[in-house]
């Protein structure tokens, strides 16, 4: 009588698992939806005059500002540099550009080319952004603290290169950056 009653059990315990494998699941719904809004652009629609326009490039750099094209390709998801020559009576033809990396991992990448140029002629660190280092007489790489973004910019002023990085990462803001476009929630 006891091997009946335990086949019994066990049958029933094997059919009821298998029950509630064929249940669907049940529906989660939210009560309080957060809104989301569409944040960023894609890469290859980044424009220039986006964080910089011609009349800052020209009070910056001074003289007369002409934009030009980038002469390389930019890798799959990076905006193409942002490439100035200004005009100044006086003297010679000064060449200017920036460029931004919003990628996943770019923040990541910021962070080691920082370490990597701690150590070059003339390096600085910067208060701009979430952390900025001038070197090299030449450049300056700066974390955004808006945005996941770092950029460079490269020209032969370091005060002027500190206050371009400063313009951009002032007007780079999550709905201007080159990250794609997303979905952000409020």
């Amino acid at each position: 009588m006891r091997l009946p009653l335990v086949l019994f059990l066990v049958g029933a315990a094997f059919a009821c698992s298998n029950d509630k494998d064929d249940l669907p699941a049940p529906l989660v719904v939210d009560e309080n939806p957060t809104e989301s809004y569409l944040v960023g652009i894609r890469a290859d629609e980044f424009q220039c005059e986006s964080v910089l326009s011609v009349e800052q490039a020209q009070e910056l750099f001074g003289g007369r500002v002409e934009r030009q094209e980038s002469p390389n390709t930019p890798p799959a998801g990076v905006p193409a540099a942002c490439n100035y020559r200004s005009y100044a009576e006086g003297r010679d033809p000064l060449g200017w550009s920036f460029d931004l990396d919003c990628r996943e991992g770019a923040l990541r990448d910021a962070s080691q080319l920082m370490v990597s140029y701690a150590d070059a002629p003339n390096a600085e660190p910067l208060s701009i952004g979430q952390s900025a280092l001038d070197h090299n007489d030449s450049a300056l790489l700066f974390i955004d603290d808006d945005t996941p973004c770092y950029g460079r910019v490269i020209g032969p002023d370091r005060a002027i290169r500190s206050k371009l990085a400063s313009i951009i990462v002032a007007a780079l803001l999550p709905r201007t950056a080159p990250t794609g476009a997303h979905l952000q929630a409020r």
